[in-house]
């Protein structure tokens, strides 16, 4: 299987190169587009053996998917739920595998970073370590002014880019003022 090859008629290039640096440059074993027409079939390809682990933050039909696939003693942790956030209560998709928990003796646990804030020196440090030393890498893109936020918040929500979009309201320099 190619690990990051477009289904037929797939046709977002920005969603193709960040499946190609996921694999290619980070050593991801598979990526699979969300907005591919096909992403059930790519992700049953990625996973023949089953899921171990999840980090989940998609929730709705993408979770239902993985919750399918989980394996004896997985282990979910669910960070977010992008699906349902803007979603009228009555309109959220919800979970339909749910049993698979069960079934699977799986766990799954809510995950919010503030629960950690104790050990926010501690991670910071060893991140920083990791960052100087090449272990972990990251990409954004800025944007110089304020007025370029409409552009940053549309970028994010037709998925352009890699890493975090950013609007850099002042030069880095910049003091502030008591005027």
């Amino acid at each position: 299987m190619q690990r990051c090859a477009p289904s037929p008629g797939q046709e977002n290039p920005a969603s193709l190169d960040k499946c190609r640096y996921v694999v290619e440059e980070l050593g991801f074993d598979a990526c699979v587009d969300r907005r591919d027409p096909h992403w059930r079939d790519r992700l049953d390809e990625a996973t023949p053996d089953g899921i171990d682990a999840d980090i989940e933050n998609a929730g709705g039909e993408i979770l239902d998917h993985v919750l399918s696939r989980i394996n004896t003693g997985a282990r979910l942790a669910m960070c977010g739920m992008i699906a349902d956030y803007s979603a009228d209560p009555a309109q959220r998709h919800g979970i339909r595998n749910l049993v698979e928990l069960v079934e699977q003796r799986a766990t799954a646990r809510g995950f919010q970073v503030a629960d950690h804030i104790d050990r926010f020196d501690e991670i910071t440090g060893e991140l920083a370590v990791r960052l100087g030393d090449g272990r972990l890498r990251h990409e954004r893109v800025v944007l110089d002014g304020l007025e370029h936020a409409p552009e940053a918040l549309a970028r994010i929500f037709r998925g352009d880019g890699r890493g975090k979009i950013l609007v850099r309201v002042a030069p880095d320099d910049a003091t502030s003022s008591t005027d």
